[in-house]
This record gives C-alpha cells, sequence and structure tokens, in this order.
C-alpha cells in the first residue's frame, strides 16, 4: 500500500490564535460611561436654561475625558472609589473657573465617577460577561 501523508486542515479563521476583538476594552468602556454621564450631566443644565452652552459643551467633554481616564488608568482593589478620587480631582478645576454649584458638582463627581469606576472594574476583572451575577 502506498502511504499516505497527512494532509493537515488550515482554518482560514483560526479563533484561538487571534485575540478577540471586542468592545469590553476598559478605555473604550469609560468612553462610553462618559458620554453617558456627559448626557445626564447636561440635560438638566438643558431643562434649567440659565447655562451657556459653551459650559455645557465643555462639562460634556470633561465627562468624557474623565471616562476615559477612569477607564486607562490601573485600578487599585476597588474601581469605584478610583472613579471618585479621580472624577473629583480631574472635575474641580473646571467646576471652579465656571463657578459651578457646589453641591450639584459633588453629587455628579461622585455618583457618575463611583459608577464609572465600578463599570469599568467589572469589564476588566471579565464581570457580568464571564461570571454572570456573580461578584469577584
Amino acid at each position: 500500500m502506498p502511504k499516505k501523508d497527512k494532509l493537515e486542515v488550515i482554518d482560514a479563521n483560526p479563533t484561538e490564535d487571534k485575540p478577540k476583538r471586542s468592545l469590553r476594552r476598559p478605555w473604550l468602556i469609560g468612553l462610553y460611561m462618559g458620554g453617558v454621564l456627559g448626557l445626564f450631566e447636561v440635560l438638566p443644565m438643558l431643562i434649567d436654561g440659565v447655562v451657556p452652552p459653551i459650559q455645557m459643551v465643555a462639562f460634556f467633554i470633561l465627562r468624557v475625558a474623565i471616562g476615559f481616564v477612569i477607564g486607562t488608568a490601573p485600578l487599585w482593589s476597588y474601581g469605584v472609589l478610583q472613579g471618585m478620587f479621580l472624577s473629583i480631582i480631574l472635575g474641580a478645576p473646571l467646576a471652579l473657573m465656571v463657578n459651578a454649584r457646589y453641591d450639584y458638582f459633588i453629587l455628579f463627581a461622585l455618583v457618575g465617577g463611583g459608577i464609572t469606576g465600578y463599570i469599568v472594574k467589572r469589564f476588566r476583572d471579565g464581570g457580568e460577561i464571564d461570571n454572570p451575577g456573580g461578584h469577584r
């Protein structure tokens, strides 16, 4: 009998060799969360109608930038605390320059930064996708 050569089947799209490209990248999650929180921050300003449009744009861009920084910064053990800290530290100069209401600024900085830090931490650690309903 003639000896047959082993033919290897070559997969055109090997999934195990290529890294999965997903929307779970922390910096991208931070940008998304910053955009969402920026909209939530600008919406009350639109309703009041007393804030100049340039300040609304500045606060929206600030929230997106803070979300990006929270997403790219190496996280401590708790993402919530880091999100709150970075949001307060990075947002305070703009809030002081435009004379923002302090109660309003502190509320959005703490709540928004905490939520962003929590979600970035969950997605960076695997979070709901790898372990639905579970905490690490």
